[in-house]
């Protein structure tokens, strides 16, 4: 559900979400590529995690995050 009142700025929100999906869409291709995986084998889920905890603390604080040190 939208948070704007006005037209536009419901407009402006849904380009929002669907930049967003693309945006880690894309980078998950890559990572997979890198990998050597298939990138359709990817968690979407984990990676929205992901990129909202690289966000949050930054790359390298994430990675000890993530890798729980």
């Amino acid at each position: 559900m939208p948070r704007s009142k006005s037209r536009d700025g419901v407009r402006q929100e849904v380009w929002g979400h669907l930049l967003v999906h693309y945006a880690i869409r894309s980078l998950m291709w890559e990572v997979a590529l890198e990998a050597g995986r298939d990138p359709d084998r990817l968690s979407s889920t984990r990676s929205l995690r992901v990129v909202r905890r690289t966000a949050r603390y930054g790359p390298t604080q994430a990675r000890k995050l993530f890798r729980g040190s």
